[in-house]
This record gives C-alpha cells, sequence and structure tokens, in this order.
C-alpha cells in the first residue's frame, strides 16, 4: 500500500473495527475474560465495546475520506492524464469553488487547443494589478499549451490574459530555470532533478500529500491552473528518475 499519511489512520480504523466487532458479537473476550478470573467484567463489556466499535467505524470512514482526496489530488491535472470529459470533470481537492457552470471545455482562441476552466478567483489572485480591473465573474478557461503565450481566456467575450499579464511564471509554459511545478510551496523542476540526483529518491510528493491532508494547499489562488499542484510534481519526479536511469 502506497505510503500517504491516511494509510495509517485507516488500517487503525479498519483493524479497531474488526477486533471491536469480534469482541461484541462473538463470544472471544467472555471466555478470555473467565479463563484469567475476571468474570465480573463481562457485565460491563457492552458499555465500553458497543461506543468503541462506533468510534472505530467512525475513523474508517474518515480515513478513506482523507484517502479520496489525496487521490485526487495525485491524479488532478496530470500531465500524464487522456484530455477527456471524466479527467477534467476533476476539480481541485484543495479548492472549495466549484467549477465554471459554463461548458467543461472551450478552446483557446490562439492554439484551438482544449483549456480547462478555472474559476475567477484564481485570476484575481494572480494577474497583475493594471488588469486586475478586467476580470469577469465566470466564465474563464486555462490554456495549459506549452508553446501558446495565452495562460486565461473568455469565449464569450474574447479576453485573453498572456503571460505577461501574471504575476508568477507558469510552470506548464516554461523551459527555462525556475520551472515551477508546486506554487503552494515553491518546489520546481530543478530541485526534484537534483534531489533525485543526489539520493535518488524524491521527498516532495509525499510531503505534498502531508500538507494537503493537513489543508495547507492554496492551490487554488497560487497555481495557475487553479488546481492541485500534486499530479505535476509527481509527473517531474517521474521524468527526473527517468533520466537518472538513461544516464
Amino acid at each position: 500500500m502506497e505510503n500517504k499519511p491516511s494509510n495509517k489512520l485507516l488500517k487503525f480504523g479498519i483493524g479497531g473495527t474488526i477486533i471491536a466487532a469480534l469482541c461484541c458479537f462473538t463470544p472471544i473476550l467472555v471466555i478470555v475474560l473467565g479463563a484469567v478470573g475476571l468474570s465480573v467484567m463481562v457485565a460491563y463489556l457492552d458499555i465500553v465495546l458497543l461506543p468503541a466499535l462506533f468510534i472505530f467505524i467512525g475513523v474508517t470512514v474518515y480515513a478513506l475520506s482523507k484517502r479520496k482526496q489525496e487521490d485526487c489530488c495525485a491524479t488532478n491535472n496530470s500531465p500524464d492524464k487522456g484530455e477527456t470529459g471524466n479527467d477534467m470533470k476533476q476539480e481541485s481537492c484543495c479548492s472549495p469553488w466549484p467549477e465554471s457552470k459554463d461548458l467543461k471545455f472551450s478552446t483557446c482562441p490562439d492554439n484551438k487547443k482544449k483549456g480547462q476552466s478555472v474559476d475567477p478567483e484564481t485570476l484575481r489572485n494572480l494577474i497583475k494589478k493594471e488588469r486586475g480591473h478586467e476580470i469577469k465573474d465566470t466564465g474563464y478557461y486555462f490554456c495549459k499549451a506549452p508553446d501558446c503565450d495565452t495562460v486565461y481566456f473568455h469565449p464569450k467575450s474574447g479576453q485573453t490574459f498572456e503571460k505577461s499579464d501574471i504575476k508568477v511564471r507558469v510552470g506548464l509554459k516554461e523551459t527555462d530555470d525556475p520551472v515551477w511545478v508546486c506554487y503552494c510551496f515553491d518546489i520546481s523542476k530543478r530541485m526534484i532533478a537534483e534531489e533525485i540526483e543526489n539520493t535518488g529518491l524524491s521527498a516532495s510528493g509525499d510531503r505534498i500529500r502531508k500538507e494537503v491532508a493537513d489543508k495547507n494547499c492554496e492551490c487554488e489562488i497560487k497555481n495557475p491552473s487553479g488546481r492541485c499542484c500534486l499530479g505535476e510534481v509527481l509527473a517531474a519526479e517521474k521524468a527526473a528518475q527517468k533520466n537518472r536511469q538513461n544516464v
């Protein structure tokens, strides 16, 4: 099982639920207490075991929800994913905002490739001050094509924002350092490559999973795509490992 922060909690919850259920619904504990001379404790078992069972079930349900959130971030916005409707339907696990109520897809006016919907709040945090007043309330898309200077476009009005309008470097559209893959914790492709070159491993993916689980992620306002950056980080780790093996 992959080493995720939720896995230990999930194992604890499932293990506790099984043990509590066995003690509640089978005579195992009664037999054990009788064998060690503690039969007097039998009368109190229901008072202890039933609440414990419900607590462990609750822990299991909570751990499953956290694991689902981590899995979301591991796959969401990954460069290796196909651009299908089901892929892009998935929102950032870090973001409290829904996607645009407009079409999930629209094509970039410059390269005619599909963009992905992005919340205007992302633009409000990343567009430079001189153009901030132009931001509309809905209907924006993010262009992730590496060979296109357009970052955001608004199909209904024809409005676009280019790389020069953004406060940060858009990692998906850059080739020179720094090429950012994580904006919340300032991780670049070069940092991941150097870590793997020096140690053989990268801790960036695991670190971000933990930060996401601790609700320290702000991808919706820091990542130009408005989505969780974990997919990009994992792709960078995979590419760096492959390059190291080919050397």
